[in-house]
């Protein structure tokens, strides 16, 4: 029998995923489905926890938009040692400006997306849709997380 804290935790992780999805399509967001990715990936159990991730999370997403697209818009895209390198060097940039593990997650992966799938013309949208997508998904989740804590106190 399915224990009701997982039962509620699917339903708060559903209600976010299909809302970020269902917003991303509306505003027209060319990979919508990244919305719904984020936001499964933002859902805690408790609001304190999901704000401090994602503070971690955006910060990490616009590092990476934004060292992405302006190595591709000097340079174009990498060669495979270069983008190594690269790699290595926005970790240590992650750890200057005192960002955790999460945030250098989500710069690398951002970062290649933004600099290994772009097309070099487009590189600044699909920067700029890539910080939509997760934005949307994380603030869609801490919305989510915040009226289910809500009702959760206030049945109890």
């Amino acid at each position: 029998m399915p224990r009701p804290q997982h039962l509620w935790h699917a339903l708060r992780t559903g209600i976010a995923a299909a809302t970020a999805y269902g917003l991303a399509e509306w505003i027209g967001i060319p990979e919508s489905y990244w919305a719904a990715i984020s936001a499964i990936i933002v859902m805690q159990s408790s609001l304190g926890a999901a704000w401090s991730t994602s503070k971690q999370r955006l910060l990490g997403t616009l590092l990476g938009v934004v060292l992405g697209a302006c190595l591709v818009s000097a340079l174009g895209t990498p060669h495979v040692a270069f983008y190594g390198l690269v790699m290595v060097l926005l970790g240590g940039l992650c750890s200057l400006l005192r960002m955790e593990v999460i945030g250098y997650r989500f710069a690398g992966v951002t970062f290649t997306i933004v600099v290994l799938v772009a097309d070099p013309q487009q590189v600044w949208w699909v920067g700029l849709y890539r910080f939509l997508e997760v934005s949307l998904g994380i603030t869609t989740s801490l919305v989510v997380t915040a009226v289910s804590a809500r009702l959760t106190r206030l049945s109890a």
